[in-house]
């Protein structure tokens, strides 16, 4: 029988999200009654059904039409985008793409509806690096306004093992790890989603600088104790 090996280390992000699919695919097909031992995340997001459709028209360089749902004003328009990339964030999707004034812009695949690939082309705009422009980035919004910090971040020495196993960026980097617990350094913009990130670790996680983002999050947790004894 032949073996094949994976080298982790020379595997594109996108090679170890095929193969990781692969190997569930394979476990749930040897598998019966899978809804008694196997169970989903109920929370992931929708819209993975319009996945093949831009990634489509992204390569055939083709204006996309679809109906958006903005949840902070509860309403919908149609919009015609051209798309660029999509990019994956805590298992939700996303289409980058430039608005209808040329201007780069963000969708929720979960909020976009009744799509239709039109046959009007678009030129990419030259010079433009999604992969540098999301380097130093948590999650999907990036404002250009916004400095790249160095951030220390001190974890428990037991939720340390799960930093080190799941990074929370790609510019992880470990600065300490003994009895006290680990220490990781993060290159990034400090953005809203960053610090929900960082309070989601709750009492296993120390801010150790810049103090930027120590008052931030201390601000966040006095507001929510606020809330809790109204």
């Amino acid at each position: 029988m032949k073996k094949y090996q994976i080298n982790e280390e020379e595997s594109t992000p996108i090679r170890m999200h095929l193969l990781e699919s692969w190997d569930i695919i394979n476990a749930f097909d040897l598998a019966s009654d899978l809804d008694q031992i196997v169970f989903f995340d109920e929370r992931k997001a929708k819209g993975t059904e319009h996945l093949s459709s831009f990634v489509e028209a992204i390569r055939k360089g083709l204006k996309v039409r679809f109906k958006h749902f903005r949840n902070w004003l509860e309403t919908s328009d149609y919009r015609e985008i051209s798309p660029l990339a999509l990019k994956e964030v805590k298992y939700a999707w996303y289409l980058i793409g430039l608005n209808e004034k040329g201007e780069l812009r963000n969708y929720g695949l979960d909020r976009i509806h009744h799509l239709t690939i039109t046959s009007k082309k678009f030129e990419k705009p030259d010079g433009l690096n999604l992969k540098d422009y999301y380097q130093n980035v948590f999650g999907i919004l990036n404002d250009s306004s916004i400095p790249v910090e160095t951030i220390k971040l001190q974890f428990s020495k037991e939720q340390g093992h799960y930093i080190k196993s799941l990074p929370i960026h790609s510019s992880q980097k470990v600065i300490q790890d003994d009895e006290n617990g680990l220490i990781i350094e993060l290159r990034l913009k400090i953005n809203h989603e960053l610090i929900s990130e960082i309070l989601s670790y709750g009492d296993q996680v120390r801010v150790l600088e810049p103090e930027g983002i120590r008052k931030r999050c201390e601000g966040i947790l006095n507001d929510i104790l606020i809330n809790i004894e109204d």
